[in-house]
């Protein structure tokens, strides 16, 4: 029996695969996150999701490229921090280089 795997946190469709035996009732053992409801035929744009007992067509959203920002140049990305964190992160840079200077480092 054929078997229609789809993505744990969005339910998008990922592949198609075979049900494995159960070696007692010789039924199909579907999987979690598949189902035995083949997805309709998906046209450019779309994918399917599997909604509670059937498939649905939506349209595929794009994702932003933060490697290519809008202006043209370099983009760097930094999370809001706090001046303790960074007073944190200077003192664990500050101590790293003084292990390397004990060690016989630059």
């Amino acid at each position: 029996m054929k078997i229609y795997h789809y993505d744990p946190i969005t339910n998008v469709y990922i592949s198609t695969g075979d049900a494995d035996t159960c070696p007692i009732t010789q039924d199909p053992l579907i999987p979690a996150f598949a189902t035995d409801k083949k997805p309709p035929e998906i046209p450019e744009g779309k994918q399917a999701v599997f909604v509670g007992t059937g498939w649905e067509l939506r349209d595929i959203q794009k994702q932003e490229d933060p490697s290519e920002p809008e202006n043209g140049g370099t983009q760097i990305i930094t999370p809001p921090i706090d001046q303790n964190t960074a007073d944190l992160w200077q003192a664990m840079l500050d101590l790293s280089a003084q292990v390397e200077t004990l060690k016989g480092g630059n």
